[in-house]
């Protein structure tokens, strides 16, 4: 498609290239101690160059468009690794408030594709959106005829432009991800991850795609305080989604701890259980309803995981737990990261060390003192060092549980997401009808020398099921 359409791609990529250089230009002159005094504050308050520096790269992403905004939105979530309070303020306002465009021309795209006006299907509170997103924008509205007991809608909206510059954008990036690999000669499968990438981000440019996410996901998952509203699939179209209208709070709660343990029991079942997951439950998504649910929202962005990728990450998980490396390195194996033919023994020691620095240095620590986050840079640097790969699928799961470490660091910094979650895995490990998960907990409980009982771990698996729910997010704070 983009043979021959060289000066397009040059003038996006000088399109993106260019802010983006100049502005990395005047932080590096900053941090120099020129143009900007070296950082020093400027005169008011909140005025330091910090501050503009980071108005400025959020100006710049919304000005990029949807693939930007939706980078600078996993950076948001990531307060352990973009450290600056301006920059997590400036970044995080990219979640719910990226700027609007016209709604005459909203209501151009909605005649299109519902083949009537806009004023004859939807009576609307306001000609103004309610909020806006890196690819849409959403109106609150009242159905003229209600469908079933459906009669408050939100109406969202793809902006003009959106399909567009996301193929041109994923085109070049794709690109840029393949010389990268070559020319570093990284194993990991870069490509395949801006594969992933981009796969999630035009399933989001598909309403359709998203209404039939969003019931499936209902259909799973409401109940155990989880509040999904329907979509209305015949006022639905690539560009147009109608849902029920879903009332509610964004965070933060007064009832954060709460809010925060019922969303991670729900991403344990999502994706150990039923391996169908949100894969962007950011802040901007989780509402907290009247009722005290937690509401989800978007459903652009979903991922879908193998029965034997769950097992194994129950599996790796159990073994680390126990300190039993090779366990570990034995299911990373049935992920897919080490070849076959490579032998396990050879990386069962970097694979050990990898986690104990990512507990801080403190093997006997285990989970309670793991950083996911230093976790995943070691992985990636195992990857350069030896022979194996790092599957994509891998990556959409540590963002969606990155997400969710970041949602909680933002309470606690010292939150660890494995050590919360551990008392659900073990759930899901002794209710499993699974022969593979069963055979795990066979190996858990039972000397593999003798044959008799480890009731020391028994007792400790029993008392961690027992108290899933009560005591894993005792850490967070709830304001």
């Amino acid at each position: 498609y983009f043979e021959g359409r060289w000066v397009e791609l040059g003038a996006r990529a000088a399109g993106v290239l260019t802010p983006l250089s100049l502005w990395l230009l005047r932080t590096r002159l900053d941090n120099m101690g020129e143009g900007g005094g070296g950082g020093a504050r400027a005169k008011g308050k909140g005025n330091s160059v910090e501050v503009i520096r980071a108005r400025e790269l959020r100006a710049i992403l919304e000005e990029l468009g949807p693939t930007f905004v939706k980078i600078g939105q996993s950076l948001s979530l990531r307060p352990d690794v973009v450290q600056s309070p301006a920059y997590l303020r400036e970044l995080e306002g990219l979640q719910d408030s990226v700027g609007t465009f016209p709604t005459e021309k909203a209501f151009e795209i909605i005649k299109e594709d519902l083949k009537r006006s806009p004023k004859d299907i939807f009576e609307f509170e306001s000609f103004d959106p309610i909020a806006s997103a890196s690819i849409g924008q959403v109106y609150r509205a009242r159905l003229r005829e209600p469908v079933g007991n459906v009669s408050v809608v939100a109406v969202k909206v793809q902006r003009p432009d959106a399909l567009n510059s996301a193929i041109v954008d994923m085109y070049l990036i794709r690109r840029l991800a393949a010389f990268v690999k070559k020319t570093l000669g990284l194993r990991t499968d870069l490509v395949g991850v801006v594969d992933q990438f981009g796969k999630a981000l035009f399933g989001e440019l598909d309403y359709n795609v998203e209404a039939a996410n969003q019931n499936k996901f209902r259909d799973l998952y409401s109940g155990m305080e989880i509040t999904v509203p329907k979509s209305l699939l015949s006022l639905t179209s690539r560009r147009v989604l109608t849902t029920e209208w879903l009332q509610g709070e964004k965070g933060p709660w007064e009832d954060g701890q709460r809010m925060v343990e019922i969303g991670l029991k729900c991403s344990i079942k999502q994706i150990l259980s039923e391996g169908y997951f949100h894969a962007d439950p950011h802040r901007g998504n989780l509402l907290r309803t009247p009722q005290g649910n937690l509401g989800y929202l978007d459903f652009g962005l979903m991922a879908s995981i193998t029965e034997a990728q769950r097992n194994s990450i129950v599996g790796a998980a159990v073994g680390l737990q126990n300190q039993e490396w090779r366990v570990v390195a034995e299911n990373m194996k049935i992920m897919g990261f080490i070849p076959d033919g490579y032998p396990i023994e050879e990386f069962v020691p970097p694979l050990r060390a990898a986690f104990v620095d990512a507990q801080g240095g403190d093997e006997a620590a285990g989970p309670r003192a793991l950083s996911l986050g230093k976790l995943a840079r070691n992985i990636q640097g195992l990857a350069r060092e030896f022979p194996i790969r790092i599957p994509a699928w891998y990556s959409i799961i540590l963002r969606t549980l990155l997400i969710l470490e970041g949602l909680a660091i933002s309470r606690d910094r010292n939150f660890k997401l494995l050590e919360a979650a551990y008392p659900y895995i073990i759930q899901v490990l002794l209710k499993a009808d699974s022969p593979t998960l069963q055979k795990t907990l066979k190996d858990v409980i039972i000397y593999p020398n003798n044959g008799t009982l480890r009731w020391r771990r028994i007792r400790k698996l029993l008392a961690l099921s027992s108290t899933a729910g009560k005591m894993q997010t005792t850490q967070v704070n709830s304001t």
